[in-house]
């Protein structure tokens, strides 16, 4: 993850409040889905930190870690392409 987007994910949140692109795929997910009842404001945000990442994203350096960083990349567009009206 680039520094910029850790920077938004991670802007005036505590320790506890930190999450994963993982869990903010997953909390976007569950938000389309209606698992999970958030305010409109934390969705648009965590949106926007989905779209930072994939703009930002920088490949792994290491050929043996590409397959996992890209299966992580095309949760994040699906949940992207979830989140879509």
């Amino acid at each position: 993850m680039s520094k910029a987007t850790r920077d938004f994910q991670w802007k005036d949140k505590d320790d506890a409040d930190r999450r994963s692109l993982l869990q903010v795929a997953l909390d976007v997910h569950m938000d389309v889905t209606g698992s999970c009842d958030r305010a409109s404001a934390e969705h648009d945000s965590d949106v926007r930190l989905l779209k930072l990442a994939i703009e930002t994203w920088e490949p792994s350096s290491f050929a043996r870690h590409r397959p996992f960083d890209d299966a992580v990349k095309a949760l994040i567009r699906r949940a992207l392409d979830e989140a879509r009206p």
